[in-house]
Formats: C-alpha cells, sequence, structure tokens
C-alpha cells in the first residue's frame, strides 16, 4: 500500500513540476548567421531541428533558462533569455527567436 502511494505522489510530483516548468511550442527562426535555418518545437519534449533545408526530429528537456537538445554527439545547449529567444553555446551558435 505504501509503495503505492509513494509510486502516485511520484507520477504527481513530475506531472507538476513538468506542467510548471513550461515546455515550449512554435517556431524559432536563426538569426543571420545561426548554424540552423530553424527550431520547431511540437507536443511534448520533440523538436524539429532545420539545417539546410532539412529537418530532424529529436527530443529536449528544459531546467529553466536551459534548453537542452540531444543530438549525436551529445546535447546542444541554448539559454531563452527574457525576450523569448535562444542563444546557442558552441558549434550551434546563433540566436533564435520565436515567429
Amino acid at each position: 500500500m505504501k509503495k503505492s502511494a509513494l509510486k502516485s505522489c511520484v507520477i504527481i510530483s513530475t506531472v507538476l513540476l513538468l506542467s510548471c516548468n513550461g515546455g515550449l511550442k512554435g517556431t524559432y527562426n536563426g538569426s543571420e548567421g545561426s548554424f540552423f535555418d530553424k527550431l520547431v518545437f511540437t507536443s511534448g519534449s520533440k523538436v524539429e531541428v532545420y539545417y539546410m533545408g532539412t529537418a530532424q526530429e529529436t527530443t529536449y528537456e528544459r531546467d529553466g533558462d536551459k534548453v537542452k537538445i540531444a543530438g549525436s554527439g551529445g546535447s546542444m545547449v541554448f539559454k531563452l533569455d527574457d525576450t523569448g529567444c535562444l542563444t546557442a553555446e558552441g558549434l550551434a551558435g546563433g540566436q533564435y527567436c520565436k515567429e
């Protein structure tokens, strides 16, 4: 009985945490000089990354103002700023702002 209650508590806490943290939704276009053309955040934790007109679907997770997009060589880290734009670090450099 206690395990069942604990399991329910963990599930509810996870759902509340995810809903408070907020997922991203919509299209974020890359500014001039950005590595990717655009990032399209769809349902759940899915994102379509466009490079030279070709889309690759992957997943992302958000932790406060950090957005980590899974890649084949590791995660790409973006920072969500006060204007709602994502700024990439490293090779994926550039800024991506919502349409």
